[in-house]
Order: C-alpha cells, then structure tokens, then sequence
C-alpha cells in the first residue's frame, strides 16, 4: 500500500457521503454533513499530533467536541463515525 497514493485520493466529500451510507440504520440520523465534517478536521488534526491510540482519541476528540460546544457527537455515538470512517480508508487501499 502506497500511503501517499491513499492520502492523495482521500476526499472530504466522498468521506462524508461514504460515512453516511455505511452508519448502522440505527446511528443513520444521528449525524448531519457538518458534524461529519467537523468529526474528520478534529480527525486531522489529532491525527497530526500523532494520536492513534483510540481510546487516546476518543478522549481528546470529546474534549474538543466539548469545547466546541458539538453536541451531536458523544461518548455513545463516536464509535459509529470512527468505524465509518476506518472503512473508508480502507475502501481506497483496495486499489492502491
């Protein structure tokens, strides 16, 4: 796998319309575009300070949530977004 490759063809609108389609029927109206927007620039962002440990993430990215005043995304429901977006990713390793 060529991560740059990955990394090049990674799109935020194709994330979310992706994210969206692969949540669980039940987590389907939790989440509208800007909260899955919001969710993968604190992604970013982490990702950038080289937080990969999920619990470490989940622990940071509800602080900022928090801070942020993002109500949507909770303790509860992270998972839903993390285990879509991980899909994502690996749906453009597949080629690459």
């Amino acid at each position: 796998m060529d991560i740059d490759k990955v990394l090049d063809a990674y799109d935020d609108d194709d994330a979310i319309k992706f994210i969206q389609a692969n949540l669980p029927d039940e987590a389907k109206q939790m989440f509208t575009d800007d909260d899955i927007q919001y969710f993968l620039d604190i992604m970013y962002i982490l990702d950038d300070k080289c937080v990969i440990d999920p619990d470490e993430f989940k622990k940071k990215f509800l602080a900022e949530a928090a801070k942020d005043e993002v109500t949507s995304i909770t303790a509860g429901n992270l998972d839903y977004l993390m285990d879509a977006e991980a899909k994502y990713f690996e749906s453009l390793t597949v080629d690459n």
